[in-house]
């Protein structure tokens, strides 16, 4: 989700001007009076707090975007070190110099990486590892939940949130949602149920899985929200390549609910004992 293109018109409007670019978490699903920025904090938060962060902790955030949530994870949660790992040249170079105006001392790294690599990548261990809206761009899971698990320490803390696909929906639909697919940067072939994804994580070796459900307050919400922004746009900008792109995903999202299209926070820990 995250492109700076992208990011500019969803921030149009707002009070205050972040590098944020996620689907975001919305109070009630459709609440108005949230601005983007809110809405994508939360959903770091929630991720956050999902896999345990605390103060002192190490930290490794898959695509971490522009860099608002490698903030987040020092000046919120009190993180020792965070290493970001960002694919796109453009972010990853927002991502660094987002990190310079962090001044808690944590030590932050930004890689201009695909988490997809990360069992080749270099690096150590860290506390916890997170992904925030981002898993869904990525190729095969199974790979990425094992090297995500190698790199944890024992107790440590992996969450990240994903779509979900359910049941058989509306057969037309889902045939439009995977050729459509592409379009929002999803790998249609890796969008699971909950508890297949919850079963890739126990054979990953993660204990405690869980699953939240959070398909109203982040799908419908961003609909919702997407609506409202091109209202506030204009026919004019509505033309642009880049909000045609914001409002494609939003377009997919709603056909994509009525073929079972879903979203979820998932999390797990590795033993305490683990060596």
């Amino acid at each position: 989700m995250a492109r700076a293109d992208h990011i500019a018109w969803l921030h149009h409007g707002s009070s205050r001007r972040t590098r944020w670019g996620n689907l975001g978490l919305w109070r009630r699903g459709r609440d108005p009076a949230m601005e983007y920025p809110q809405a994508c904090e939360a959903l770091a938060r929630a991720v956050g707090q999902a896999a345990g962060m605390q103060a002192g902790d190490t930290v490794l955030s898959l695509a971490c975007g522009g860099g608002e949530e490698l903030a987040l994870w020092a000046e919120t949660f009190g993180a020792r070190a965070v290493m970001g790992l960002e694919r796109a040249p453009s972010l990853a170079a927002q991502a660094r110099a987002r990190a310079e105006a962090i001044h808690t001392g944590c030590e932050v790294e930004v890689f201009c990486a695909d988490a997809c690599r990360l069992p080749a990548l270099a690096g150590g261990r860290f506390n916890r590892i997170v992904c925030v809206d981002a898993i869904y761009h990525f190729g095969p899971r199974a790979p990425l939940l094992r090297a995500a698990r190698e790199r944890l320490f024992a107790g440590g803390g992996f969450a990240f949130t994903d779509f979900v696909l359910e049941g058989s929906g509306v057969s037309a639909r889902r045939a439009l949602l995977r050729l459509g697919a592409p379009l929002a940067g999803m790998a249609y072939g890796e969008v699971l149920g909950r508890e297949a994804m919850l079963a890739q994580l126990r054979e990953a070796g993660f204990e405690d899985v869980e699953v939240l459900p959070l398909e109203g307050p982040v799908l419908d919400g961003f609909c919702a929200f997407a609506r409202r922004q091109a209202q506030r746009l204009g026919w004019k900008a509505r033309l642009s390549m880049a909000w045609r792109r914001v409002a494609t995903t939003a377009w997919l999202i709603r056909q994509g609910r009525a073929a079972g299209l879903g979203y979820a926070l998932y999390c797990g820990r590795v033993a305490a004992h683990d060596p």
